[in-house]
């Protein structure tokens, strides 16, 4: 299945209208909301929460994205930019496209799976998804 079958078939959550019909037929939506690095944050944590995660999950979560994605430990990354601890606002833009690229492969990877409940699983989801992902970026690679 392609992404316009998953699309078409995706329940109330399609906000473009029915783009299938020809266009004097159609009533479309126009869906403005602009995937950024906040929002793919948020949604992340949105269904850890909904998914039984603790604040030692957020923490934990938060922490492997920096490790796994960006292969630095997360007080000497922050140390060394002279930012404080968790300002990721504060990052270079190439550090927050991966987190964000991580963030997106993680959250499909625990929505994926209705059984990843609680703090354990989530963290072995969320370390699954970061590792999908971290090898595209070229200070993974050795370039």
């Amino acid at each position: 299945m392609g992404f316009l079958d998953y699309f078409r078939t995706r329940s109330p959550q399609n906000t473009q209208g029915d783009l299938f019909k020809p266009p004097e037929e159609a009533e479309i939506i126009i869906d403005n909301r602009d995937p950024t690095q906040i929002a793919a944050y948020h949604r992340l944590h949105d269904l850890i929460r909904e998914r039984g995660g603790q604040p030692r999950t957020h923490r934990a979560v938060n922490a492997l994205a920096i490790q796994q994605i960006l292969s630095e430990d997360p007080g000497s990354l922050y140390n060394a930019l002279g930012i404080p601890q968790g300002k990721r606002n504060r990052l270079p833009a190439e550090a927050k496209e991966a987190l964000m690229v991580g963030n997106v492969a993680t959250f499909y990877e625990i929505a994926a799976d209705q059984g990843i409940q609680g703090h354990r699983a989530i963290i072995q989801a969320s370390d699954r998804g970061y590792r999908k992902v971290k090898g595209i970026f070229p200070w993974n690679r050795g370039e």
